[in-house]
C-alpha cells in the first residue's frame, strides 16, 4: 500500500493538496485558507486502512538477519505502521448561504490527528450548533406547511430533542405551542 496523499480526492476542491503547520491544517489557492471547525459541519470516517511501513519493515528484517541470524529475520514483523484515514467532509458556508458538495479526504496519521484536534467540533460546540440549527429548522417548518402529518412528526422530533436534553423545557413548550397553533 502507498502512503496517504493528504489532499481532496474527490467533491469539492478535488486534488487540492493539504498543508499542515503548528496551527493546523490549510490548503493554498489564492492565498493560504486555514480549515478548522468553522468550516465543517460534519465528518464521517469511510475508512481506516492499515500496512507495514515498506522502508521500515525491510530494513529492520535485513538488520535483525544480519545480526542474529534467520532468527532475526522476524524483527520485520516489528516494521512500523501506516494507515490512510478516507474521510467524507461535510463544509459549510454560513457567509454566504451556499450548499457545498462534501468532499473525500485521504490523510495520513499526522493530518488525521491535526483534522481531529482542529476541524471537529467539540461535544458543547456541536450541542449549540444543532440547537440553532434546531431553532432554524423549526421556524422555516412552521412557516411552510400546515400538514398535521407533518406537525406531528415535528412534535414527535420535538419530544425527542427535549428527553435527550437537546432543548430547554421552556423552549420545548414554546415550540410546541406555536405547532399545536399550526394544526
Amino acid at each position: 500500500m502507498s502512503k496517504a496523499r493528504n489532499m481532496i480526492i474527490d467533491g469539492y476542491k478535488k486534488g487540492i493538496q493539504l498543508q499542515m503547520d503548528n496551527i493546523g491544517m490549510f490548503y493554498i489557492f489564492n492565498g493560504r485558507n486555514p480549515i478548522d471547525s468553522c468550516d465543517i459541519v460534519s465528518h464521517q470516517l469511510l475508512s481506516e486502512e492499515t500496512s507495514k511501513n515498506v522502508t521500515s519493515t525491510v530494513g529492520r528484517g535485513l538488520l535483525g538477519s544480519a545480526i542474529f541470524g534467520f532468527a532475526g529475520a522476524s524483527a520485520a514483523l516489528t516494521g512500523k505502521e501506516d494507515k490512510i484515514y478516507t474521510i467524507k467532509v461535510i463544509w459549510e458556508n454560513y457567509k454566504r448561504n451556499i450548499i457545498r458538495e462534501p468532499s473525500i479526504f485521504e490523510l495520513d496519521s499526522e493530518f488525521y490527528k491535526m483534522f481531529m484536534m482542529t476541524c471537529v467540533r467539540t461535544p458543547e460546540e456541536q450541542k449549540l450548533y444543532e440547537d440553532a440549527d434546531l431553532t432554524q429548522k423549526l421556524d422555516s417548518t412552521q412557516q411552510t406547511t400546515n400538514d398535521t402529518t407533518n406537525i406531528k412528526s415535528k412534535l414527535q422530533q420535538l419530544k425527542s430533542m427535549y428527553e435527550e436534553d437537546l432543548i430547554t423545557e421552556e423552549e420545548y413548550n414554546s415550540k410546541r405551542q406555536e405547532l399545536l397553533s399550526k394544526m
